[in-house]
């Protein structure tokens, strides 16, 4: 049987040592997760003390503020994402938010998609998704998706295709027959999930775009 998890609010814990810990150096998108994880320990914090010298909210409340973290990140990682693409090309919004079973503070969202086509014409979509977690993923049929002794603490950005389900239309299942099977990238790097989105939705590769723009930029100066 799983052990309950009790959840606390680790800034107002009073341990015997302070351990100092190396800030991690976040960009694009997850920069302003500090001053999200912040408001969530302020709010946390106004739950009841406990005699222990810790802030412990309930399950219930953990999911709630989960919750309203991953909406918020959602929202951001769309006007990121979308603000990246080269001009003339678009991000469809998608916005779905969903915590990993009997762990309230663990998570994942999409916030965007790019429809498109296999050779044959048959359509698919690829969705963009954020976890605030890092964790080996398995789209086998039956598995769980998430492998749970492989969740960590970490964030990632992972893209999943999806296609029309064969037995009811009105849904979608994943579609193991693209990229890795159905995986389209992993990484908790930002801008690397920017470059991968990039290809994705525009059939280039980020660096070649990026090639042009400094091939753009040196013929204007030229004119000048």
């Amino acid at each position: 049987m799983q052990k309950p998890v009790r959840y606390y609010d680790r800034n107002k814990e009073r341990p015997a040592q302070v351990v100092a810990q190396k800030d991690f150096d976040l960009t694009g998108p997850t920069q302003w997760l500090k001053g999200e994880e912040k408001r969530l320990a302020d709010e946390a914090s106004r739950s009841a003390l406990s005699a222990g010298g810790r802030h412990y909210i309930t399950p219930a409340l953990a999911a709630a503020l989960t919750e309203g973290y991953l909406i918020k990140v959602s929202g951001e990682a769309y006007r990121y994402f979308a603000s990246g693409m080269p001009q003339q090309y678009e991000l469809m919004r998608h916005h779905d938010v969903r915590l990993v079973e009997s762990y309230p503070h663990l998570g994942y969202c999409s916030f965007a998609a790019i429809r498109k086509q296999k050779a044959d014409g048959s359509p698919y979509v690829v969705r963009l998704h954020f976890a605030n977690f890092n964790a080996k993923i398995d789209t086998t049929p039956g598995a769980t998706f998430f492998d749970s002794k492989s969740i960590n603490r970490g964030a990632m950005f992972f893209a999943v295709a999806f296609c029309p389900d064969s037995t009811n239309p009105d849904l979608v299942m994943i579609d193991r027959t693209i990229h890795h099977q159905g995986i389209s990238f992993i990484t908790n790097d930002p801008a690397k999930a920017l470059d991968n989105t990039v290809a994705l939705r525009t059939g280039v590769s980020a660096d070649e775009w990026r090639k042009m723009a400094e091939q753009k930029k040196a013929k204007e100066s030229r004119a000048a």
